[in-house]
């Protein structure tokens, strides 16, 4: 538990994020448009099956791989929602990427943070996470491989929800 508060207080910059302040998925993509950023189009095809939250305000914590405890150079994703849940956090909501890239307009170019989320299926028969990045070309919400053995290197960011009390 002292090692999960330590994560949270390291991350206090990034809390709190709200979810479910627009209506309907198009919504939230116009308003991702209007403040310049950007879905990628492998991404964009998963779109239709993101859910809408109830609105409520969500605490994360963005964690590496490393930080979870792992010291393997390639962690399964699998491995890494476990020990995020042993560790008292919670997967985000699959409308939760959309309302981050909205909340974070300061992301340092070159950090990515992957969503501890339950994998939606691509058109392709893929699973895939979503992410937030910030490159050079700008903010998206993009993509990540999401099979429960899909591995990530160690200096990986995750993004978990905080429980309320």
């Amino acid at each position: 538990v002292r090692w999960s508060q330590e994560l949270e207080r390291r991350n206090a910059s990034r809390l709190p994020v709200e979810v479910g302040t627009h209506a309907t998925v198009d919504e939230l993509v116009s308003a991702l448009g209007a403040s310049r950023n950007q879905i990628c189009d492998w991404t964009r095809a998963l779109l239709p099956q993101v859910t809408i939250s109830d609105r409520k305000v969500l605490k994360i914590v963005t964690p590496t791989v490393k930080e979870l405890g792992f010291t393997s150079k390639r962690t399964s994703i699998k491995d890494i929602h476990a020990r995020g849940i042993a560790l008292g956090y919670v997967l985000v909501p699959s409308d939760f990427a959309l309302s981050f890239r909205l909340a974070y307009p300061d992301q340092p170019t070159g950090e990515v943070i992957a969503m501890a989320m339950k994998a939606l299926k691509h058109p392709d028969g893929g699973l895939d996470l979503f992410s937030v990045a910030c490159r050079s070309d700008g903010r998206f919400v993009d993509g990540s491989r999401g099979y429960p053995e899909s591995r990530y290197h160690l200096d990986c960011r995750f993004a978990f929800v905080v429980p309320q009390a």
